[in-house]
């Protein structure tokens, strides 16, 4: 990803009036957390003038980052200017509550739920302020079926557990801690894995073992995406050939054949190829 970075900022040199080498980065750095810069690039993105499509997006992207840097006055404005969905409103119920705005938070909230009842981010902040209400048990409750829709989010286990607790439920609690650090520990595998492609790439293995560590966190686009990595750097890989065939099989059976573009969370998996 340094390489990809220092590649684009060529790129900016070469046509100063190009938003895209400026949004590329930001995706990049946000993924990566690292929303301190992240910020700076989506901002001179937006400043070119993209697409009104483009733009729509960069302002999500900004938000969350601005969220994650607790600049939330600022995300609020940027989400104010988009169209409302479930997301830009569970982003603003997110903003709204870190600023003790309650009535406003709640407000976003109905709406991001009305739009898609099983948003994970509603459910996510929905909960945690229901446990700020102290209310509890309607925390568990809300928090249990997020998690039942959501089992790999590591964010609704752990205030999932912390209700748990706060309701002197032990083992609910305990059973929560232990899949939370089976995820965690799966997480840090596909993180290192990442980086191993990423300082290594010719590796042809590395690759094979990211998608087989992407099904066992039900990323299946970006499994799919790292065995056509490992296939196209060596169209005869027998496991992957193998392992792909069997995992495209069971998604058209499910009818969850991956689309042509890739999912919002799967972006930063293609772009490192």
């Amino acid at each position: 990803m340094e390489n990809v970075l220092q590649h684009i900022d060529h790129v900016t040199k070469l046509d100063p009036t190009d938003a895209r080498p400026w949004r590329l980065p930001g995706l990049i750095l946000k993924d990566f957390e690292r929303f301190d810069e992240a910020v700076p690039a989506y901002d001179k993105a937006l400043e070119l003038k993209p697409s009104p499509q483009v733009v729509a997006e960069i302002r999500q992207e900004l938000a969350e980052s601005l969220v994650q840097l607790k600049r939330f006055e600022r995300a609020i404005e940027q989400l104010n200017l988009l169209a409302v969905s479930a997301e830009q409103q569970a982003v603003l119920a997110e903003a709204h509550l870190a600023l003790g705005n309650e009535a406003a938070a709640e407000q976003a909230l109905a709406k991001a739920v009305e739009l898609e009842p099983t948003n994970r981010r509603a459910l996510q902040t929905r909960g945690s302020l229901l446990l700020e209400q102290g209310d509890i048990q309607a925390a568990a409750d809300l928090l249990q079926r997020g998690v039942e829709l959501h089992p790999f989010e590591v964010d609704l286990r752990a205030s999932l557990m912390l209700a748990y607790q706060r309701l002197g439920a032990k083992e609910q609690a305990e059973q929560q801690q232990q899949e939370l650090a089976r995820l965690r520990q799966l997480q840090d595998k596909f993180n290192r894995l990442h980086i191993d492609s990423i300082n290594n790439p010719t590796d042809v293995n590395s690759r094979v073992e990211l998608a087989r560590t992407a099904i066992e966190l039900r990323k299946f686009d970006a499994a799919v995406s790292w065995y056509q990595a490992a296939l196209s750097m060596d169209p005869n890989h027998a496991a992957a050939q193998f392992e792909l065939s069997q995992l495209t099989s069971q998604l058209s059976q499910s009818g969850a054949t991956p689309a042509g573009q890739p999912s919002e969370s799967d972006r930063h998996e293609n772009a490192s190829k």
